[in-house]
């Protein structure tokens, strides 16, 4: 785990959690996995593959019975959840539940051009592209960040930036990371600075000298970020900033999909939740909550986060709540004591299940828990993790 997560975790075990009653939620299950039919007989393959001859030479051809729909853009993948494995490794676990080796440790290494380990993952929106962004490896090996991209099963996998030589990128560590709306572009930061680099590589721009939290791309494409209690966006085309809201404290800000919400949190680890459609911006129910790691769902009408329960270490417990604005917190889960570190927690695209990340102090035994959205049941677990997960989103899917 890199500094910054343990740093999070130990604040985390400085308070108990203080939430109020529970509320009944509304959350639906969803979820369905899509399986192609299979050919029945030789004619229909024949007028199959005559069918896709006729579009290539330009001939119009009547076939004797109706083709199958036309399949996704590539990658034609079912998705994936993405996670940190043994020695640093990415691994991919599919939705039957089976798990394979993405890019092993040796291989990341060579990518990375130096002793590095995950510190964050990400998929682009369009779902088609998983972006790493990468840190110093155990004992500080190097304290270079680069950005890596692979599609699913990483056999694509490549280095499109790494922080030059002399900047304070490249003798830092690494923060946040953010995709844009388009997926094209891919925001990252670390302890001294702020990126955006292509998605296929080249040049990154620098946005800021500064230790920047809570990256989000707004609907109209801007990028925000939290900075010394100051939320601030940033369009990129014209280099224009401007100051959304400034807050005592604030170190992140996670945004609502519409861009309407943000739940801020301080560095007394309690956040509330703004409403940035009101002039000023103005803090709404629920406020002044304890806990971190703030995670909103896909369909933007709730959000997870993160907080503990136990005043002495040997009883501290994390548990897993989802809030809403407006709504009461509820407890999802509370999970057994571990002795490790803790990754945010990660929605499935459909928003029925909500997967966190804890460790126990001996690396690769830490497990990725799997958690009803609705009943609060785990649904599965994943071990042998050292680290975050990320959900893939429908390859060829639009926001």
């Amino acid at each position: 785990m890199s500094d910054l997560e343990n740093a999070l975790r130990e604040s985390l075990h400085r308070r108990a959690a203080e939430a109020p009653d529970a509320a009944p939620a509304s959350v639906r299950l969803l979820g369905a996995v899509r399986r192609r039919r299979a050919l029945n007989s030789a004619l229909f393959t024949a007028a199959t593959v005559a069918a896709v001859l006729a579009v290539v030479l330009g001939v119009k051809l009547v076939t004797p019975r109706p083709i199958e729909p036309v399949l996704p853009p590539e990658p034609r993948s079912a998705p994936s959840m993405a996670y940190v494995g043994t020695d640093g490794s990415i691994r991919g676990r599919d939705t039957n539940g089976s798990t394979t080796v993405w890019v092993d440790g040796p291989r990341l290494r060579d990518l990375c051009g130096v002793p590095c380990f995950p510190a964050e993952l990400a998929w682009s929106p369009d779902g088609r592209t998983l972006a790493v962004l990468t840190g110093p490896a155990c004992c500080l090996e190097s304290t270079q960040v680069s950005v890596l991209v692979m599609s699913a099963g990483g056999a694509d996998a490549r280095r499109v930036f790494q922080c030059p030589d002399g900047t304070g990128c490249s003798d830092g560590l690494p923060y946040r990371l953010a995709w844009s709306r388009d997926s094209r572009s891919i925001a990252f930061s670390t302890t001294r600075e702020l990126y955006v680099v292509p998605r296929d590589g080249g040049p990154g721009d620098l946005v800021c000298t500064c230790g920047a939290f809570g990256l989000a791309f707004l609907p109209d494409g801007r990028l925000t970020y939290v900075d010394h209690g100051a939320i601030e966006a940033v369009d990129l085309s014209s280099g224009n900033a401007s100051t959304l809201a400034r807050y005592t404290g604030a170190t992140d800000a996670a945004w609502s999909p519409d861009g309407r919400y943000a739940v801020v949190t301080t560095d007394d680890t309690f956040f509330s939740v703004v409403d940035f459609s009101m002039s000023p911006p103005a803090q709404v129910q629920p406020r002044h909550v304890a806990g971190l790691f703030v995670r909103w769902s896909p369909s933007g009408d709730r959000f997870v986060y993160v907080a503990s329960i136990g005043h002495t270490y040997p009883t501290v417990r994390s548990e897993l709540w989802v809030a809403a604005p407006g709504q009461r917190p509820r407890m999802l889960h509370r999970f057994p004591h571990v002795a490790g570190g803790l990754a945010p927690p990660v929605w499935s695209p459909d928003g029925s299940t909500v997967e966190l990340y804890q460790g126990n102090g001996n690396g690769a035994d830490g497990t990725i828990s799997l958690v009803d959205a609705t009943t609060g049941d785990v649904v599965g677990t994943v071990s042998g993790a050292e680290g975050g997960a990320a959900w893939q989103r429908a390859p060829g899917s639009t926001e």
